[in-house]
């Protein structure tokens, strides 16, 4: 119930805004909601389940669209390579999640401080990234540096033929 109407939110915000715009502000609440359950008294408990399904609900959305935000970050020189090195940390993750409510014992709000804290802090660094909408994918690793900054601001050095000849990523000038 929660988890469909996040990916079609998540997929309509992502081609509308960005999928930097849609992704770190989804991580932040996810983090607000899980730390703000804390708070929140034991007699009140509907509202610890509203704050957990608003949690799901934002996890779900950055979840759904993080594989499509890093395949458009990296070169494809080594895409695969960090799709997959990403995908390997998530399947670390869902094997260490279950035994992370061993932790009430410590402290009964400590699995939902852990996952809340972490989640704020991936939102705050997901802000750092650039944003990838409407732009083409980054074939290398300089193309991959330049994403994110204004065109019209890029050193040229003997290297960097794209900004000698003011031509943008992945646009070649064709000779007739």
């Amino acid at each position: 119930a929660v988890e469909l109407p996040s990916y079609l939110i998540g997929c309509f915000a992502m081609d509308r805004i960005g999928r930097k715009k849609t992704c770190a502000p989804a991580l932040l609440l996810a983090g607000v909601a899980c730390m703000l359950i804390i708070v929140v008294p034991a007699e009140i408990q509907s509202l610890a389940v509203v704050l957990s399904m608003i949690g799901k609900f934002a996890v779900a959305i950055a979840f759904g669209l993080i594989y499509l935000y890093t395949c458009e970050l990296y070169p494809t020189v080594i895409r695969s390579l960090a799709v997959g090195s990403g995908s390997m940390m998530c399947r670390v993750g869902s094997i260490v999640a279950p035994f992370c409510v061993y932790l009430v014992d410590v402290w009964v709000y400590l699995p939902q401080l852990i996952v809340g804290i972490l989640a704020f802090i991936i939102g705050v660094l997901t802000l750092l990234l650039p944003e990838t909408l409407g732009k083409p994918l980054p074939t290398t690793i300089e193309e991959a540096k330049s994403l994110g900054q204004d065109p019209s601001k890029k050193k040229s050095t003997p290297g960097n033929k794209d900004a000698e000849d003011g031509m943008e990523l992945n646009q070649h000038k064709v000779k007739a």
